[in-house]
């Protein structure tokens, strides 16, 4: 499995050190705030953990939900937890997320099916390296942020 998938835990233990008001500013005009953005990870690892895996299991597919939704439904979630319990959740999840891939492992290449459409490249490991993308993605826009602010 892809070793930067496991860095998403050591970012997070790092972002502690960070004073916490600095997590309700958007990091850019008409962006997210570094807790909303965190919420957004979280919920895409909560999503695989219990939607997208059991259905790679149970039928070699996964379905994603409409993004915009998504995304707005993870800002809404921002808003129900402290930032630290929010970290500590995240941690958490993505530790678990890890531990359900590793259980995978004969399967992790096996073809699958997203969002109805195959494709020869399409696999867990495929699905994985696309969310170490997403991850780099809204760190480096966090620690972009932090060093400007």
């Amino acid at each position: 499995m892809n070793q930067d998938f496991n860095n998403l835990v050591y970012s997070i233990e790092d972002l502690k050190k960070y004073e916490l008001q600095r997590f309700d500013i958007p990091i850019a005009e008409g962006k997210m705030t570094i807790k909303e953005t965190i919420a957004h990870i979280y919920r895409w690892d909560e999503f695989l953990l219990e939607t997208a895996i059991p259905l790679f299991v149970s039928e070699r597919a996964v379905s994603f939900l409409n993004f915009d939704e998504f995304n707005y439904n993870s800002i809404k979630f921002a808003e129900t937890i402290t930032t630290n319990e929010l970290l500590e959740l995240t941690k958490l999840t993505r530790t678990k997320l890890i531990d359900e891939f590793k259980k995978l492992d004969t399967l992790l290449v096996e073809k699958i099916t997203i969002n109805g459409k195959s494709d020869e490249k399409y696999n867990l490991l495929y699905l994985i390296d696309d969310f170490v993308e997403h991850d780099t993605h809204h760190l480096n826009q966090i620690y972009e942020f932090v060093r400007r602010n």
